[in-house]
């Protein structure tokens, strides 16, 4: 019985963080992208980037290293074979950790143009300042006259 090849429109993108330990040779470091690009054909999976190893601390022992190195590697496969991908990975003596991640896709400005809630700010309502009522001016005479009324008086 033949195998269909699955079709890349039901791929999904997904990304491999890996840890090595720095006991590995430069050879084996190297070799570690051709493998899983190895394992990735047998599911009809294809490498879409590859990053740089860098060398990490760990917060904790991993199979007592305390550093290794780490490492990103994105592709795409189909979603229903990425179990079998990682039951090979587990099986992999070299490897300290890893984990898959599915990477969610990217949306095209049209698309994020639309779905993008439009916020409505209010504008903060100012208390009104009451305008003090201009009082007209009094002149020296009438003060003076009223002055002298209330000194009269007494």
């Amino acid at each position: 019985m033949v195998e269909e090849e699955t079709p890349q429109e039901n791929f999904k993108q997904y990304e491999l963080n890996y840890f090595l330990p720095l006991n590995l040779s430069g050879e084996e470091i190297s070799d570690f992208p051709n493998k899983f690009n190895n394992f990735l054909t047998e599911i009809q999976g294809k490498i879409e980037n590859i990053g740089k190893l860098k060398i990490q601390r760990f917060a904790f022992l991993i199979k007592n290293h305390s550093r290794g190195y780490w490492g990103e590697i994105k592709f795409s496969a189909d979603p229903a074979k990425i179990s079998e991908l990682e039951k090979r990975l587990k099986l992999e003596e070299e490897i300290l950790r890893f984990s898959i991640e599915a990477v969610p896709p990217i949306k095209q400005g049209a698309e994020l143009l639309a779905k993008k809630p439009k916020i409505k700010t209010k504008k903060p309502t100012l208390p009104e300042i009451k305008s003090e009522t201009k009082k007209e001016k009094v002149k020296l005479e009438e003060i003076d006259k009223k002055l002298e009324e209330i000194i009269g008086n007494i």
